[in-house]
């Protein structure tokens, strides 16, 4: 027997602990070419929220069914194989679901390996040597193309990639500013992570007022991981030939209804500026290239790693829905 969380209701509104439920249900049984896993960690990734909506499949992932277990990115380790590709005890990572054992079957194509002979914790690959780290330095260097000088604003900045994206702002010599939810994060961004200033969108007032304030020559690069009102606010702050890295849309993903987009898009071609989505699947031969530079600035201290380390896949919920109430610092990851 094994225990899974699976997705009990759709979500309405803010996504809440009680939208899943947790399941003992017996060990599955394999059929040939699948690959039986047993799961260590779970990694809690926003985006995810998106395919709990009815109707919400795309070519990146089906709807998540109702009464099934909930999907995710876990890492975790080969316990029994019917796959000739993988062996007994091989870790790796790939999209599965939140559940002690997962199968992994033959037409999964979102599978990596774990990187070996790295002399770190096996959870940072899910996390600033993983997706994570890949979505903040695809989106800071391959879009942000900053220059020392230039003004940086990141999104959501005390998350998981937010939080990434503005120390590697920052090493490029970029003025950084975050945008946060709550004073403590504010300040905690500044005096541990580099930041210059961190703007509370809750208690600003006018947030496009807010950011000319602190960015009164205009923004160079924004990375966005909220979309709506909060992008429409940057748009309206662009410096000339400013970069926009569109890396997630938090603040639609609990909507059931299509948003409007920004009424300012014209604001791009009198800046002429340029907006740019990002998944880093798409770059996944360039992993080990990026993983190695991020490794060295972890390993110089220029980056620190942040992270809230949950406990028993009972806490999967809990730990999901806090990314949407503000109550998460950097990355979110369950240990089984």
């Amino acid at each position: 027997m094994h225990k899974q969380i699976v997705l009990a209701k759709r979500p309405k509104g803010k996504l809440l602990a009680s939208d899943f439920e947790l399941e003992t249900v017996p060990l599955p049984t394999l059929s040939d070419g699948e690959v039986l896993v047993r799961n260590s960690y779970l990694s809690m990734d926003a985006g995810f929220r998106y395919w709990m909506n009815e109707g919400s499949g795309n070519n990146i992932l089906p709807a998540m069914t109702l009464g099934e277990p909930v999907q995710g990115v876990v890492l975790g380790q080969v316990e029994a194989s019917r796959n000739p590709r993988f062996q007994p005890g091989q870790k790796l990572m790939a999209r599965l679901a939140w559940q002690e054992y997962s199968v992994l079957t033959p037409d999964n194509d979102a599978v990596y390996p774990v990187p070996g002979g790295w002399p770190c914790a096996d959870k940072l690959f899910l996390g600033v040597l993983g997706e994570t780290g890949m979505s903040a330095y695809i989106g800071t260097e391959d879009i942000g193309k900053l220059q020392p000088g230039q003004t940086a604003l990141i999104s959501a900045a005390a998350g998981a990639v937010g939080i990434v994206a503005g120390q590697i702002s920052k090493i490029r010599g970029a003025k950084v500013i975050g945008i946060a939810g709550n004073d403590k994060k504010a300040q905690k961004l500044i005096s541990e992570f580099g930041f210059d200033a961190v703007i509370n969108y809750k208690t600003c007032g006018d947030l496009t007022t807010a950011i000319a304030e602190v960015c009164p020559d205009g923004i160079d690069f924004y990375f966005d991981n909220i979309g709506g009102d909060m992008l429409k606010s940057a748009i309206d702050n662009l410096a000339q030939g400013a970069r926009i890295a569109l890396c997630g849309a938090i603040s639609g993903y609990d909507q059931t209804q299509a948003q409007p987009g920004p009424s300012n898009l014209f604001n791009l071609i009198t800046k002429q500026a340029t907006m740019t989505g990002l998944m880093t699947h798409f770059d996944a031969q360039r992993y080990n290239q990026i993983r190695s530079q991020l490794f060295n600035w972890l390993d110089s201290n220029q980056l620190k790693n942040a992270e809230t380390l949950y406990q028993g896949i009972e806490s999967a919920p809990a730990a999901f829905s806090a990314i949407f109430h503000g109550s998460n610092f950097g990355k979110s990851i369950v240990e089984i």
